[in-house]
């Protein structure tokens, strides 16, 4: 649908299932940092999504633990790794999405959101963010509202269009204030909105409140 985004390193069988690593540290218990000491050691495949992010082949994860003779998980056992099948076994933290064009921005909100224990996918605009909703699906979206090219009023409105983003409640975040943007992003469909600098507090517990 947008030929101009960049390609995933990912490989396109889609047949595999991919996890992510808060999820290999939930079926191996370990910590994510042990997963990350992992990767950087090479002892285990991670490809790396469009937003950077590591994701694990579950075929691989279950080769990496029976080399060093560790229990598989019941959640990882099995002849094939069926699509849908880990993902039932492995309720993972909730997930969100951000959308903001300021990069420091968003490596902040990855750090404080995920020590918040919420999975952080980000995207630096609203193209890139629609395709990330569809191979995620995260459980909540966090959406700038003043951005280059598509802002978020204009985002919003094509992710309502999609059938993959039914159903998930959009955050607005912006810097504007006053009585007439409150009312324009509740007339244009946003279920909750953040004001920049953000609270990360209150932040954390709008998330709650609106998780699926």
């Amino acid at each position: 649908m947008f030929p101009w985004l960049e390609k995933s390193e990912m490989p396109e069988n889609s047949s595999m299932r991919f996890l992510t690593s808060l999820e290999v540290a939930s079926a191996c218990g370990v910590s994510p940092r042990t997963v990350g000491n992992w990767i950087r050691a090479g002892a285990i495949p991670a490809h790396r999504t469009v937003g950077g992010h590591a994701r694990f082949a579950v075929d691989d994860l279950r080769r990496f633990l029976e080399d060093r003779h560790i229990p598989i998980p019941p959640s990882l056992a099995g002849p094939s790794a069926a699509p849908g099948h880990a993902a039932n076994e492995l309720q993972g933290p909730p997930s969100v999405l951000v959308i903001d064009d300021d990069e420091p921005l968003l490596e902040v909100m990855a750090e404080l959101l995920g020590a918040g224990g919420w999975q952080v996918e980000t995207a630096r605009h609203g193209f890139l963010g629609g395709y990330l909703i569809g191979l995620h699906r995260p459980h909540v979206i966090v959406l700038d509202i003043m951005m280059p090219g598509l802002d978020g009023f204009e985002a919003l409105s094509l992710l309502r269009q999609r059938p993959e983003a039914k159903g998930i409640p959009v955050v607005a975040c912006t810097s504007l204030h006053g009585p007439e943007i409150e009312a324009k992003l509740r007339a244009a469909g946003f279920d909750a909105f953040v004001r920049k600098p953000i609270d990360f507090a209150a932040l954390l517990r709008t998330l709650e409140g609106l998780r699926r």
